[in-house]
């Protein structure tokens, strides 16, 4: 068995244990200063995953912007790409017509024969 699947595994095992011991347990939560944000009696799982979600939800800005300039730097690439296609297809030209200048036998001119 590969070993991702067995820790995926032991993973799911362990969060199910840690929600199977905690259903009971119940805490008060303090969000703001005043008695509006106060909450009594929640459940413990409820608060571990209101952070985890917190948590995501705070690093999707990050991603998107750092997604953002991966397409920027591929589009940069594929410019340089072109370039350089394009710079070498007129250079590998040029340097086709020298070599057919040099292939080509020099002919004399009548007035050079003479």
């Amino acid at each position: 068995m590969p070993f991702k699947l067995i820790g995926f595994i032991l993973f799911v095992v362990m969060v199910f244990a840690f929600i199977g011991f905690n259903l009971d347990n119940r805490t008060d939560i303090n969000i703001w200063i005043n008695e509006k944000g106060h909450y009594e009696e929640v459940s413990v799982i409820v608060v571990v995953f209101a952070a985890y979600l917190l948590g995501l939800l705070s690093t999707v800005p990050f991603w998107f912007a750092r997604s953002l300039a991966r397409v920027k730097a591929r589009k940069k690439d594929k410019n340089k790409i072109k370039e350089l296609q394009k710079s070498s297809s007129e250079s590998l030209a040029d340097g086709e017509k020298r070599e057919k200048k040099k292939l080509l036998p020099h002919r004399k001119s009548k007035d050079e024969e003479i």
